[in-house]
């Protein structure tokens, strides 16, 4: 992130929390960062009342904040991560509210905008918070069952290469061990239980052009 990306980060809740206002901080910061803190204060303002909703709205609130600036949500996903890795110290009604509005409204623009790693870290978190006996279970089940877990890896990796040079295809690939969280889906989406789950790996591949 840029400099002005950084200085509105660190700003971002001085409008909402002290008696500083937009001017200021364009008088003193300058404009670019003014307009990213000003974008990051309207992204606060907007409520969703319930999962239905956020689903629909999610997607006009992503369009909007890249609109003007993309940064703005890159803050606003960072500042929303940062909430759930100290949510501990919440009452629980409120930690239950901001998991399920991140869970329903951030994990996803996450993952729309290719963030990957911050993706699954939200998505566990909120799961943790949401179902803590079920993260717990799938967490002591992949220590059990993760055996020598780079290796594996490392195996199928090589695999799936010997299978693109044979058709002469290069590519990148890369593997890690699936999260919780997503985990926790298949076992939904397939109806069973963690035993009955093969693929707790996942691997991306990226297909080079020659």
């Amino acid at each position: 992130m840029d400099s002005q990306s950084i200085q509105a980060a660190l700003l971002h809740d001085v409008v909402e929390d002290t008696e500083s206002t937009e001017l200021e901080i364009e008088s003193k910061f300058g404009k670019q960062v003014s307009t990213l803190v000003t974008g990051l204060s309207k992204l606060d303002k907007v409520e969703f009342q319930d999962a239905n909703e956020a689903q629909a709205e999610n997607f006009r609130k992503m369009l909007l904040a890249m609109t003007q600036d993309v940064r703005v949500m890159l803050i606003k996903l960072s500042d929303r991560l940062h909430n759930m890795q100290t949510i501990q110290s919440l009452d629980e009604r409120k930690k239950i509210r901001i998991a399920q509005e991140t869970v329903d409204i951030y994990a996803p623009i996450a993952n729309r905008l290719g963030l990957n790693n911050l993706y699954q870290e939200l998505e566990d978190l909120c799961f943790e918070v949401l179902h803590p006996v079920r993260y717990k279970t799938i967490q002591k089940a992949i220590k059990a069952s993760r055996g020598n877990r780079k290796e594996v890896i490392e195996k199928i990796s090589n695999e799936i290469s010997h299978k693109l040079n044979s058709v002469k295809t290069k590519a990148e690939i890369t593997g890690r061990e699936k999260n919780p969280a997503s985990i926790h889906r298949k076992m939904l989406e397939d109806q069973t239980g963690f035993n009955q789950i093969n693929d707790i790996y996942a691997f991306r591949i990226i297909v080079n052009e020659y």
